[in-house]
């Protein structure tokens, strides 16, 4: 090893702990120490050279640029977006597809409208690492369980070929919009108020209660870091499951344990493309994480 290379790893052994990063620190913290770490990783650098070199230039103010740091960010406009309120529900909504996709009661300007609506257009780009389909990967019909759905876009978007939906959403707020966008198609959607884990009580239920005879098209998981315990109470559901779209961001190390845990289960397993700056939690290198983890069997 020559002299340079010791060098760099006797600091990189010195600083290793101060690599982590808590979102405290703000994102200039967080730069000084990406360029800190990848100067010391060759290989990373030239691994994630495109999104350090969008951090670097393009990145602004919209945190969305750190998150997804790719050009598709400014595919889509928020000025742009038509704004409707509807005066009998007291509730905003735009339109998506000629579908009427409402917003919970907290977003209460059309500022918070069109931020709200873009973030949910951005996420679901097709070069997004948080795109759940693609054109190989898609709904075809029968039932769809949407775990930690929010404003339920994904259901939205595919309604007519799905049988039955099954939304999850534990947020209250978002429960009377959800209603109001899928009033049109209520015989065939069922909304549940409740964390989606291992145990049943008055807060949480399992999928193994909720599904008994069902064949499931697709499971989508967005639950801020709990999938496992969703697993745990899913064991006969995911034997009845032909393909799953499970987010794999919220927590270091993550797209390794679940991936794990889908083969184990006898799925084939693939991550979206790109990757994700999830500066809204603490990180710690090399920063950027797999983002969504597709899963497939039968």
């Amino acid at each position: 090893m020559n002299m340079r290379r010791k060098l760099k790893h006797f600091i990189y052994s010195i600083l290793n702990p101060t690599f982590s990063w808590n979102p405290k620190e703000g994102l200039n913290s967080l730069k000084r120490k990406m360029n800190l770490y990848f100067y010391l990783h060759k290989n990373l650098r030239d691994k994630y050279k495109a999104e350090l070199q969008f951090i670097h230039e393009k990145s602004s103010h919209n945190i969305l640029s750190y998150i997804f740091p790719y050009p598709f960010i400014s595919d889509f406009s928020m000025e742009n977006t038509q704004i409707f309120k509807d005066e009998h529900r007291g509730l905003f909504y735009v339109v998506h597809k000629d579908k009427r996709l409402y917003l919970k009661r907290d977003i209460d300007t059309e500022d918070k409208v069109r931020v709200a609506y873009y973030c949910a257009l951005i996420e679901q780009h097709k070069e997004s690492p948080h795109c759940y389909l693609n054109e190989s990967y898609y709904i075809d019909g029968g039932v769809v369980l949407d775990v930690g759905s929010a404003e339920g876009l994904l259901g939205l978007m595919h309604i007519e070929k799905i049988e039955k939906l099954y939304l999850f959403e534990v947020q209250k707020e978002w429960i009377e919009a959800l209603q109001a966008t899928f009033d049109p198609w209520k015989d065939k959607v069922v909304i549940v108020n409740k964390y989606v884990s291992d145990i049943n009580d008055d807060d949480c239920v399992t999928l193994d209660t909720m599904i008994k005879d069902e064949i499931i098209e697709l499971i989508k998981i967005d639950v801020e870091g709990a999938e496992l315990k969703i697993f745990a109470g899913a064991t006969d559901t995911l034997n009845k499951t032909r393909k799953l779209c499970v987010c794999t961001y919220h927590k270091n190390g993550d797209e390794d344990i679940l991936k794990n845990y889908l083969e184990k289960r006898g799925f084939s397993t693939s991550f979206s493309n790109n990757v994700t700056l999830f500066v809204l939690s603490k990180l710690c290198p090399p920063y950027f994480r797999k983002c969504l983890i597709r899963a497939e069997k039968w």
